[in-house]
């Protein structure tokens, strides 16, 4: 019946996740502090070494910042950028590692 059905549902939904995951902590990227001025810090921790691109969007979503990072190694980095040129506003932090993504919203307020 639908016992069997339901476990292989689960064991794939699990299976997704870790692959999803497969090269960044489950932690994930932080954004600190948020909102900010003029500088804010990015942590996130590496499984394995890679190629890191962190893409900055504005609201209209156009890159308005791009840092890369053509090999960075297993473990926690910190990453601190600076947006003291950048108006107020609502802007998308995106980190590219290696075919993975992930995006964090960044309030400048002054």
């Amino acid at each position: 019946g639908s016992q069997p059905e339901q476990e292989t549902a689960a064991e794939e939904r699990t299976t997704e996740i870790e692959d999803g995951n497969a090269l960044i902590s489950a932690d994930g990227i932080q954004v600190f502090p948020n909102p900010t001025k003029d500088k804010f810090q990015l942590t996130y921790n590496l499984k394995q070494a890679d190629v890191v691109n962190i893409r900055i969007l504005n609201q209209t979503g156009q890159v308005v910042q791009t840092v890369s990072y053509p090999q960075q190694a297993a473990g926690q980095h910190q990453e601190q950028l600076s947006l003291s040129w950048y108006s107020e506003g609502v802007y998308i932090v995106m980190v590219h590692i290696g075919d993975w993504v992930q995006s964090r919203k960044l309030v400048v307020s002054r």
